[in-house]
């Protein structure tokens, strides 16, 4: 809804950072007393899904950028993924579609080994998306060849 109006474009990324703010005050008290782990990539993945379904994906592409300074952590590979994916995504919606497809290609492989329907669905649509840029090219065929078709992912 937000996408329509620039105020509520600027409302809507206002309210995810005060909650971003919230969370990362309330991250001891959330991790000892609730055995809640919210690390700083799930929320700069929010933050640049939610910028990239505002329509903002060279906003979304900033925040991509600071997620390279994390640390790594192996053990977040769905995360991983879903950074990779979002790339694919900025860049495709940006229409540099040459740039798109080796971050798709890399999430394909990663939500392939992790069985992640609902990002391999996701990435069916940036597939489509892909096609409708540059359907002629190698790399795009590729990834249509390498996404599952739908319904169960293996």
């Amino acid at each position: 809804m937000a996408r329509q109006d620039r105020q509520q474009r600027q409302n809507a990324v206002a309210l995810l950072e005060r909650s971003g703010a919230m969370i990362a005050a309330a991250r001891t008290t959330l991790e000892e007393a609730c055995a809640i782990r919210i690390p700083e990539r799930t929320y700069y993945n929010t933050k640049a899904a939610a910028l990239l379904a505002l329509g903002w994906p060279r906003e979304a592409m900033e925040i991509l950028t600071a997620l390279m300074d994390l640390p790594g952590d192996e053990a977040m590979t769905r995360q991983h993924a879903y950074s990779q994916y979002l790339w694919a995504q900025a860049y495709a919606d940006l229409r540099w579609s040459e740039a798109a497809v080796p971050s798709a290609q890399e999430a394909a492989v990663k939500m392939k080994q992790i069985k992640s329907r609902l990002h391999l669905c996701r990435l069916r649509g940036l597939h489509a998306q892909l096609s409708q840029l540059d359907g002629r090219n190698l790399e795009v065929i590729r990834l249509g060849v390498m996404l599952p078709s739908g319904g169960r992912s293996r």
